[in-house]
């Protein structure tokens, strides 16, 4: 028998034979009522089932426990590397970090039942916000930590106090400074060509020890210190080899100059031809420009 509202029964709902089709039909004020399911082809919404419902909810929400577990292994992972490995590579510290960040996402995706614009709001400015600040910290924390020399402060109206200071996140172990007075070296060596005593050597060159150096000076009351009278004060120009348990080829030139009264200086250190920090005050009167002043940022410690 065909549907009243529906003669060709085409795209019309299935009803039960038990239904009384004059029923329905009454209980309608207006057979248009059934304009959206009787066209050919059209579907009929189903109505939710509370149980697929919760069975859907839980794997989601065990699907968000997952990834987020993977998120916080590939986080600490990250961590880890940056922490256990001398020398860091960006870029795998990058993948790991943005692993964990991925993860999270799909955790929250699933976890929470909110509206589509709503998750994809959160989303990109969580994006956004996570990926700046991680770029920051990676790039802080694949800084390279090293030692090095900077002059401090003028004793005696004729020798430097020199202070030894350190760049980059991690602390520096067994620093060994292999200190030469370029210009008193000259000067021996124009003086005694063929042979060296033990004085004349330590008059023109030191090794420095220091078990530990750490960043921004922490663990000492003051900073570790230095002492040298130079060969000519107003014009001076030192060497320093540098090593540690993780660097091996650290190599600094120092030069420092009084001009007008005033006194300036420059540095550059690489390590095995890389170069790690360069600076010249503006005031010194040789040599190519450096990208930075050496005072103040390159004397304060954790700059």
């Amino acid at each position: 028998m065909p549907h009243p509202a529906c003669p060709d029964n085409r795209g019309c709902p299935i009803f039960p034979s038990l239904i009384d089709y004059n029923a329905v039909i009454k209980s309608s004020e207006d057979s248009s009522d059934y304009a959206g399911v009787c066209e050919v082809g059209s579907e009929i919404p189903l109505p939710s089932d509370p149980i697929q419902r919760k069975t859907t909810k839980e794997k989601k929400d065990k699907r968000a426990r997952v990834f987020t577990f993977f998120g916080v292994g590939a986080g600490f992972a990250s961590w880890g590397y940056f922490v256990i490995d001398p020398q860091p590579s960006i870029y795998f510290g990058a993948c790991l970090l943005w692993l964990a960040i991925a993860c999270f996402a799909v955790a929250f995706w699933d976890h929470f039942e909110w509206h589509i614009k709503l998750k994809l709001l959160v989303a990109i400015i969580g994006f956004a916000v996570l990926g700046i600040a991680s770029m920051k910290w990676l790039v802080y924390e694949a800084r390279p930590s090293f030692t090095f020399l900077v002059p401090g402060a003028v004793l005696n109206q004729n020798s430097w106090d020199f202070i030894v200071n350190h760049r980059g996140p991690k602390s520096s172990e067994s620093v060994q400074i292999l200190f030469t007075d370029d210009d008193k070296k000259k000067a021996i060596l124009s003086e005694h060509p063929q042979s060296l005593t033990r004085q004349d050597i330590n008059s023109y060159m030191q090794i420095l020890n220091y078990p530990e150096i750490n960043p921004n000076g922490q663990g000492q009351i003051f900073a570790l210190q230095f002492m040298w009278t130079p060969l000519i004060f107003d014009h001076e120009h030192y060497t320093m080899e540098i090593t540690d348990k993780d660097h091996q080829d650290i190599h600094q030139e120092l030069q420092i100059e009084r001009v007008n009264g005033k006194w300036f200086w420059a540095t550059q250190i690489t390590e095995n031809g890389k170069p790690l920090l360069n600076c010249k005050d503006a005031g010194f009167p040789y040599g190519d420009k450096a990208s930075i002043p050496c005072l103040p940022k390159v004397t304060n410690p954790g700059y």
